[in-house]
C-alpha cells in the first residue's frame, strides 16, 4: 500500500480545525516565513503528526522548530532525522540549510556533507540504518563537547557545488616545461 502524499499547509489547516483554532493573518505569515519557507513538506507533516499525538493545544511554529533540531536539547535521533530529510532534499551537490551548530559539527566529524550523503543508509534498511545511527550518535556527542566545552565553531556545511566555488584560485599559473 502506497503512502498518501499530504500537503503540509493543508494538513496544518486541518490540525488547526481539529483544535478549533483560527489562525490570524499574522500567525499565518509567521508560519509561512518560519516553517513552510524553511522546512521540507514531509518533515513538517511528520512534526505536526507528532504534535497531534502529544499535545492538547494547537501547534505553534516552535513545535516544528523543536522537532527540526534548532533547540539545544535535540536528541541524536531527531538530529539524524533532520539529516535524512536534508539528504533527500538537497543531495550531495547543494549545501543544506542547518540552523543547529551541533548538527553541522556532527557532519564535519562524519567526513563532510558529500560523505554523509554517500554513506547514510535508507531508513527502511533497519540493520544498516541502526548501525549508522549509533555512529551518528557518537559523532553527535563529540560535536556537543566540541561546541559546549571546547567552544569550537563548526565549519560551514558545503555541498559539492559550493565546495568547488570556495576553493582558492591560484594567484599565478606555472608554465609546464617545454610548453613555452
Amino acid at each position: 500500500m502506497s503512502e498518501m502524499k499530504v500537503d503540509a499547509r493543508q494538513f496544518w489547516a486541518a490540525v488547526n480545525g481539529m483544535y478549533k483554532h483560527h489562525p490570524t493573518d499574522s500567525e499565518t505569515l509567521i508560519w509561512e516565513l518560519e516553517v513552510f519557507g524553511r522546512f521540507d513538506n514531509d518533515f513538517i507533516v511528520e512534526a505536526l503528526r507528532a504534535h497531534v499525538r502529544s499535545s492538547e493545544f494547537a501547534p505553534r511554529p516552535n513545535s516544528i522548530w523543536r522537532a527540526a533540531g534548532s533547540a539545544d536539547s535535540v536528541s541524536p535521533r531527531l538530529a539524524l532525522e533532520q539529516i535524512v530529510h536534508a539528504v533527500k532534499r538537497d543531495g550531495p551537490y547543494r549545501s543544506p540549510v542547518l540552523d543547529n551548530p551541533q548538527v553541522a559539527m556532527t557532519i564535519a566529524h562524519l567526513g563532510g556533507w558529500s560523505t554523509v550523503c554517500k554513506e547514510i543508509p535508507d531508513p527502511t534498511n533497519g540493520f544498516d540504518y541502526e548501525r549508522y545511527a549509533k555512529r551518528f550518535e557518537a559523532a553527535y556527542e563529540a560535536a556537543r563537547a566540541d561546541i559546549n566545552v571546547r567552544k569550537l565553531t563548526p565549519p560551514p556545511v558545503l555541498g559539492l557545488t559550493d565546495a568547488v566555488k570556495a576553493r582558492p584560485v591560484p594567484s599565478g599559473l606555472v608554465a609546464l616545461a617545454g610548453a613555452q
